[in-house]
C-alpha cells in the first residue's frame, strides 16, 4: 500500500511539472518585472508565515506541496519563501528512508519554477532567502527539534544566508546570466 501511495505521489508530481505551461512562465516574468516597480522585494503575505507555522510538524516535503499550491495561485514570493523554508527543513531533517527518496521528484518539480522565478531578480532572491533563514532560526522544527542537533539546525539556515550573500556580492554576474537564460526561454517559447 505504501509503495502504491508513493507511486501515485510521484505520478502526480510529474503531472504538476507538465502543468507549468508557457503562460505560467510569462505571468512569472511579468510579476518579476513588477517587483522593483511596486516595491514587492521580499514581501511575504502574513498568511504564508502562518502556513509555515502549520507545517512545523510535517515532513519537509509538505513544504514543497504547499509551495506548489502557491505557485498555482501565482503567489510567487510566497511560494519561494515556503520552498526555501522547506529546503532548510529538508537540509536539517535529513532522515529519509529509501521510500522518501521517491518524493525528491516532487521536490524537483516544484523547485524548477521557483528557482526560475527567484533568478529573475537578485534583490528578491536575497531578501527571500534571508527572511526564510531568519524564520528557520526563530521557529523550532517540531518534527525534529533543534535540541536534537543544534549545530546542524543553525547550519541549515546559515547555508542559505551565505547563498544570499553570494548573490549580493556577484549581483551583476547573476543578473546578466539570468537575463540571458530568460531570453533563451522566451525564444524557445516563441518557437513553439
Amino acid at each position: 500500500m505504501k509503495v502504491l501511495k508513493i507511486f501515485l505521489f510521484v505520478f502526480f508530481s510529474f503531472a504538476l511539472q507538465a502543468q507549468v505551461s508557457d503562460a505560467v512562465y510569462e505571468k512569472m516574468y511579468v510579476y518579476s518585472d513588477s517587483i522593483r516597480k511596486n516595491d514587492l522585494t521580499g514581501k511575504i503575505d502574513p498568511q504564508t508565515v502562518k502556513m509555515a507555522d502549520s507545517l512545523t510538524n510535517a515532513h519537509p516535503l509538505a513544504y514543497f506541496a504547499a509551495a506548489a499550491k502557491l505557485l498555482e495561485a501565482f503567489k510567487y514570493n510566497d511560494a519561494a519563501y515556503i520552498w526555501a523554508v522547506g529546503k532548510m527543513r529538508e537540509t536539517y531533517y535529513g532522515n529519509f528512508t529509501k521510500y522518501d527518496r521517491a518524493f525528491y521528484d516532487y521536490r524537483d518539480a516544484v523547485s524548477d519554477p521557483v528557482w526560475m522565478f527567484l533568478r529573475s531578480n537578485v534583490d528578491n532572491v536575497v531578501a527571500i532567502l534571508k527572511i526564510a533563514a531568519t524564520y528557520h532560526l526563530k521557529h523550532d522544527y517540531r518534527l525534529s527539534p533543534r535540541d536534537a542537533k543544534p549545530d546542524h539546525y543553525d547550519e541549515a539556515a546559515h547555508l542559505y544566508e551565505r547563498m544570499a550573500e553570494q548573490f549580493s556580492i556577484h549581483e551583476s554576474y547573476f543578473e546578466n546570466m539570468w537575463l540571458r537564460e530568460r531570453k533563451e526561454q522566451e525564444a524557445y517559447n516563441q518557437q513553439k
